[in-house]
């Protein structure tokens, strides 16, 4: 019997890291899996298979293989991230305001408003491919799984944002030959509304999971790697090689 633990990448919510451990487990020469979310690793035992064939595995259900896990990653959010959010969060404040401020009676934008609709609905469509790019790996993740037969959030976010543009873009068809009065049936701000507040949503995520990384480091750090193990009134030096893998999977996420 053989023991791993692999690095694991794709996964964002409690059903991929449940999904995985399910597809893992009834695979040939699995003997058990455990799959940790915010450490993003799968802890696998196995027989008369190699790794080679663990990440086949692991690619199969949708997700990918990094490798042997050796360690805590460092922080994963950082000032990229956050300045994206807030940029863009600006960005959907300007796709409200031109898109649903006439229904408060705010004052119109010269150009970019209901009485010029080819231009409006113009600038609602482009907007929304900037956020259908910014949300890009959400998409791609929800098609994947799908593909598995393991849908998951992804799945979820991906239907309601493509549903939401197909209709919204049809509306915009018919704006753009002249039929105005679909104006009022464009759902694009519903769209980038949707993936912003989920890369949002993921951002504050990564910060809770980059504090509990670190108390996990911390506990890494006052654990003894030597420990003596008294045999027959016989005492015995001996090196603790598991005191990580053992402590993580202690640890009920």
């Amino acid at each position: 019997m053989k023991k791993i633990v692999l690095k694991i990448g794709g996964m964002t919510c409690s059903a991929c890291s449940l999904g995985l451990e399910k597809y893992l487990t009834k695979q040939v020469g699995v003997k058990s899996a455990n799959v940790n979310l915010v450490l993003s690793i799968a802890t696998i035992e196995y027989e008369n298979i190699n790794k080679k064939n663990l990440e086949c595995y692991i690619n199969e259900a949708g997700f990918e293989s990094l490798g042997e896990f050796k360690g805590i990653e460092d922080i994963e959010t950082n000032k990229i991230d956050k300045t994206k959010l807030i940029s863009l969060g600006i960005f959907i404040l300007f796709i409200m305001y031109v898109s649903m401020g006439h229904m408060i009676r705010v004052p119109n934008i010269p150009f970019i408003n209901q009485d010029y609709p080819i231009i409006l609905a113009t600038i609602m469509l482009l907007s929304t491919l900037i956020f259908l790019w910014y949300g890009y790996d959400i998409l791609k993740s929800g098609v994947k799984n799908l593909l598995h037969k393991m849908p998951n959030m992804d799945t979820l976010v991906m239907l309601s944002v493509l549903f939401s543009f197909i209709y919204s873009f049809y509306g915009y068809i018919h704006i753009i030959l002249g039929v105005y009065e679909y104006l009022g049936s464009l759902y694009f701000e519903s769209t980038c509304m949707v993936i912003y507040f989920i890369k949002l949503g993921r951002f504050i995520e990564d910060i809770s999971k980059d504090k509990t990384k670190d108390a996990i480091k911390k506990l890494v750090t006052i654990t003894p790697q030597n420990a003596i193990l008294k045999v027959d009134d016989r005492e015995k030096n001996g090196l603790i090689t598991s005191y990580f893998s053992s402590a993580v999977q202690c640890l009920n996420f």
